[in-house]
């Protein structure tokens, strides 16, 4: 039993993560000074190791959350570009139409940019109220307000349509400011009785009609009419003062219960062929079929009549409910989006990154520190890439991820008198960075999410980890002394309950602190220009902070907390900005870039 405690406890001695190296530092052949002293050595080998509990749990939710979206929602068809797809369907006047639409591929073998929309992706339309998109919208809504009901003459069906869409050698268009010329012979629909006067939907008998039909508005109505519903013939919600349904068909709302009985005009009694189908990311309505709306993959309302009567983006968005109506307030996408991936390729890469870097990471600055800094990089990075691209759906904790390459940085910063060859180290490191912020440059991966995260990472990295010391780089040749060498915390190198206390302790000698403004004016008042008025003000804060690690703190705190207010008061108080370039640090126009996100376009042209 001993020589066995004995093997694990060598194995474990084995495996320990070294100190400013790590699993990263190992792959790229990194190692200690030959020149350390014993007692250095010492202290780097008392350090023990943290148990990763958030990389455990984090990593099996993104596995559990994978395997349910292409469980739910299955793959979506695969390659790198737009997918034509192309079928024969039922269209409005019951013929049958080829139709054709083009749905962006998805190369991480996953589920549908719909369906990840509804896992919980970044996507700004469910977040705010994006202006250029409701300014679609509303424009949707007002040619709407022109439209009429469009009545097959064999009477199998009708639609609500615009007068130009309706044919005419098959089919009349309904329009009450606009009577047909057969309709002169007709009961005028135009005069019929006031909504006001609700006898006859309170159940009065079809042969009293004649004495109310001489009722008539006062301002007839122009808007309307529209297939299926009418203000004169709806029992819930009743059209009575004070609560008249409006002249305008836009604002009507959904008819729950048609009064029955005889005599009712033929736009309510006809078969309605087309109801409204949300067929876009966007929130693009249409008047279709159900056949219609299935084979794009649309969301279908078959109690509305119209497309002003539903809001298409609670079905894009999914998810929880809007708070208030209409308005996308969904601001829980920054969260819930780390956990969702865009297929099995996404998933795998991202286990991979967190199990070599991220829990090798863990083991030194524990559980709290790493939940801190992954939300922190995630959040942030997720809120810039709502700003710049706001039409992208984008999922993923690459922006997470990229806030734990900057803090693999800081460390090594850190132990730089610890390290052999420390510069060429660093250089290793701002590679692999620039390499990803290099392959966010290629369509389907989110370049504005991975420059804020890492941006965020390394400003989250100097605020929450306590053993930096921030030493005087001019004695980085010299063999540390224990007192140089940053000894708190080692045991055990992840306990929160120390972080306050050390960022008020000194981890350097004096000589760590003998050079406060190294390479700025020593003394005297600035002379005038920006330069020197800012080299002033930063020699006053460095003298008024005897401990550098503070004064670190406190610039990385005003400078992180400065830049989260910037990007919520944009974000949040929607405000708009035109950046033609933005998309292009996305995508470049080398490749066939598609909707990156940046600019409103129609993905589906029907």
């Amino acid at each position: 039993m001993s020589k066995f405690t004995q093997h694990i406890k060598s194995r474990k001695e084995d495996q320990k993560r070294q100190r400013g190296i790590g699993r990263v530092g190992q792959w790229m052949g990194r190692s200690y000074k030959d020149n350390l002293s014993k007692e250095t050595r010492k202290m780097l080998a008392e350090g023990t190791d943290e148990r990763p509990w958030f990389t455990y749990w984090i990593t099996t939710i993104q596995i559990f959350v994978c395997l349910l979206s292409l469980l739910l929602y299955g793959f979506a068809p695969f390659g790198l570009g737009m997918e034509d797809i192309k079928g024969d369907v039922m269209d409005t006047t019951l013929s049958s139409r080829r139709v054709s639409y083009l749905e962006q591929a998805n190369p991480w073998i996953g589920p549908h940019y719909a369906d990840l929309i509804r896992l919980g992706a970044v996507y700004s339309p469910c977040m705010r109220r994006e202006f250029g998109l409701w300014e679609a919208i509303e424009e949707g809504r007002r040619i709407e307000n022109r439209t009429g009901c469009c009545i097959a003459n064999d009477h199998s069906g009708c639609y609500q349509s615009s007068e130009s869409i309706c044919p005419r050698n098959v089919a009349r268009w309904l329009r009450w400011d606009k009577p047909p010329v057969a309709a002169s012979k007709k009961k005028n629909f135009l005069t019929h009785k006031s909504k006001s006067d609700s006898d006859l939907l309170h159940g009065l008998n079809m042969s009293d009609f004649s004495a109310l039909s001489t009722k008539t508005w006062t301002q007839p109505r122009k808007s309307g009419a529209v297939c299926g519903q009418d203000p004169s013939y709806c029992d819930l919600p009743l059209s009575v003062a004070p609560y008249e349904w409006p002249d305008d068909i836009t604002q009507w709302p959904i008819c729950r219960k048609k009064h029955e009985g005889a005599g009712l005009p033929e736009h309510v009694t006809c078969q309605v062929t087309g109801r409204p189908c949300c067929i876009q990311l966007q929130g693009l309505c249409r008047i279709a079929t159900k056949q219609y709306c299935d084979f794009v993959r649309g969301h279908w309302h078959e109690n509305a009549t119209l497309c002003s009567q539903v809001n298409c983006f609670s079905g894009v968005c999914g998810m929880v409910p809007f708070f208030f109506g209409d308005n996308p307030n969904q601001f829980y996408r920054l969260f819930t989006s780390l956990f969702v991936h865009a297929g099995v390729i996404h998933l795998a890469l991202s286990l991979l990154f967190q199990y070599y870097v991220m829990k090798d990471l863990e083991n030194l600055i524990a559980s709290k520190r790493m939940a801190i800094l992954y939300f922190a990089s995630g959040i942030g990075g997720n809120l810039a890439s709502a700003i710049f691209v706001p039409y992208n759906p984008a999922v993923g904790p690459s922006s997470a991820q990229c806030g734990i390459l900057a803090a693999v940085i800081v460390e090594c910063c850190d132990n730089r008198r610890i390290i052999k060859e420390f510069k060429w180290a660093l250089v290793q490191h701002l590679i692999v960075t620039l390499l990803v912020l290099c392959i966010g440059f290629i369509p389907w991966v989110d370049n504005w999410a991975h420059l804020f995260g890492t941006i965020f990472g390394l400003l989250t990295t100097i605020i929450i980890f306590p053993y930096l010391d921030f030493g005087d780089d001019n004695n980085n040749n010299r063999d540390p002394s224990p007192n140089t060498v940053p000894n708190t915390p080692l045991m055990p190198r992840g306990s929160m309950s120390t972080m306050i206390n050390i960022a008020e302790t000194p981890t350097m000698t004096a000589q760590g602190y003998s050079q406060l403004a190294n390479g700025l004016p020593s003394s005297g008042e600035p002379d005038g220009t920006t330069v020197s008025t800012v080299r002033w003000i930063w020699r006053t804060l460095r003298e008024k902070f005897k401990n550098k690690r503070t004064f670190y703190v406190l610039i990385s705190t005003i400078v992180l907390s400065f830049l989260l207010f910037i990007l919520f008061v944009v974000f949040f108080g929607n405000v708009q900005f035109d950046c033609p370039w933005c998309i292009y640090f996305n995508c470049l126009p080398v490749f066939e870039c598609h909707n990156q996100g940046q600019k409103l376009k129609k993905w589906l042209p029907i």
